[in-house]
């Protein structure tokens, strides 16, 4: 996670790491008394893991971004009205001989997003 504050130390911005939100993603307003009178918070979940190097790893049937074996994407969620909920479904494919393998599937229902 990357931080941007003012002088006095009030958050401005957070975001990952990365060119898609390098530039901060939530975004902070604070009044005289130092109280945070706006937060905005864009539409998205980040879901990152590990799996074999060598695996296959979709989110969502959505290709990740790999480091080794670490992985992750970022996932659009409407949260326009609200707390929003994703029902994710992570698969990890590898093939351990030419035409057999295996396929770990991990369904996470109603997993809250923070708006």
């Amino acid at each position: 996670m990357i931080y941007d504050h003012d002088t006095i130390n009030n958050r401005k911005t957070a975001g990952r790491l990365g060119p898609a939100t390098a530039g901060g993603e939530e975004q902070y307003t604070a009044n005289d008394l130092n109280q945070y009178t706006l937060r905005v918070v864009p539409g998205a979940v980040h879901v990152s893991g590990s799996a074999e190097a060598d695996a296959t790893v979709t989110v969502n049937e959505q290709p990740v971004t790999r480091n080794g074996a670490a992985f992750h994407v970022r996932l659009p969620v409407d949260n326009t009205a609200g707390p929003a909920t994703l029902a994710l479904t992570i698969r990890a494919v590898r093939f351990e001989e030419p035409g057999t393998g295996f396929l770990s599937r991990i369904p996470l229902d109603d997993l809250p997003v923070a708006r």
